[in-house]
């Protein structure tokens, strides 16, 4: 019972540093103030129903990255994230029409529409940015920190970054307060299915991407 104690201990200081952590990263982010130029805008899926309609998390993004291709930072714009609801249309899709509707031209667009997490983001969007050195990752705030860590983890891309939301100093930090709990546990549990899905591979184990959903 001990070692039991002590390692339930331990995992909750992690847990606990770690929301502390994405809370100050939160609400001290600032972007640059001019966008860097890179290859291509990555834009990250945030919420979807079952309709296809936009969560405002979503609808924040793809304004946000609307706003950045009209600013001349990349000339194209990689919109990626599924739906949970089967056969409803891809929080992508919905992103991709917000831009197009926005000034984007159509042939700007890339649209990712199977992942379902963070990783599969950054898997499914590889062949999609075959021949791109630089991204431009944007999505919230408290969402850099794993978003970047999951790109890194599948291509060899300079990333850049960017919030698609303002911010206020602590305790304060805008309408994301509630998700930062969520997303320190996804922070580790993202790095456990990640570890187990590279001995996957390296074991020869096909069709073992639904292990990072």
């Amino acid at each position: 019972m001990g070692v039991i104690r002590r390692t339930f201990w331990v995992g909750l200081c992690v847990y606990a540093l770690t929301v502390l952590a994405l809370a100050a990263f939160s609400a001290s982010y600032l972007n640059p103030t001019a966008p860097p130029r890179t290859d291509i805008i990555v834009c990250l899926g945030g919420g979807v129903d079952e309709k296809g309609n936009l969560g405002p998390f979503a609808q924040a993004r793809a304004e946000m990255c609307t706003a950045l291709y009209a600013a001349g930072t990349a000339p194209l714009i990689l919109f990626t994230g599924g739906n949970d609801h089967a056969g409803a249309p891809s929080g992508a899709a919905g992103m991709a029409k917000v831009a197009v509707s926005g000034g984007v031209p159509v042939n700007a667009v890339l649209v990712e529409h199977d992942s379902r997490s963070t990783l599969q983001n950054a898997l499914f969007s590889m062949p999609l940015m075959t021949g791109a050195d630089s991204i431009l990752i944007v999505t919230d705030a408290y969402h850099l920190p794993r978003s970047a860590l999951s790109f890194a983890a599948m291509g060899d891309w300079q990333i850049k970054l960017w919030a698609s939301e303002n911010h206020r100093p602590l305790p304060f930090w805008g309408d994301t307060w509630d998700k930062i709990p969520r997303e320190a546990l996804a922070f580790w549990f993202n790095l456990a299915r990640y570890s187990a899905w590279r001995i996957g591979k390296a074991a020869g184990l096909e069709d073992i991407d639904y292990w990072l959903t």
